[in-house]
């Protein structure tokens, strides 16, 4: 329709965001954008990259604390069950954005306005 061309101003919500803020950076026409970053979405596993990195290895350490806390309802000590649950979860709400950080700063000069 070439309508982007005449745009001032994208507004976006959600998974769309992270497309309109590239389409943003994006120095070209849309066609250009749209074949750039469907050939990167074709080539990129986003499931393996986070699995296999530090931020997946920390998320499984978390999933792993939680299910281990279960082991308590099957020894002599099942009371302490509630305490492991409401101790993992403290530690996460307190330090989730140490443990699982999902975005990092930019150091680009560039601003984009949503």
């Amino acid at each position: 329709m070439n309508i982007l061309a005449n745009a001032d101003v994208i507004s976006t919500i959600s998974g769309g965001s992270i497309t309109g803020a590239a389409y943003c950076c994006h120095t070209g026409d849309f066609g250009s954008f749209y074949t750039d970053l469907y050939n990167k979405l074709q080539k990129k596993n986003v499931i393996k990259n986070l699995l296999l990195s530090w931020l997946g290895l920390r998320l499984l350490l978390v999933v792993l604390l939680l299910l281990a806390s279960f082991w308590f309802l099957f020894t002599p000590y099942p009371w302490l069950f509630p305490i492991a649950i409401a101790v993992i979860l403290f530690a996460v709400l307190k330090y989730q954005f140490s443990i699982l950080p999902i975005s990092k700063e930019s150091k680009a000069s560039t601003t984009v306005f949503l």
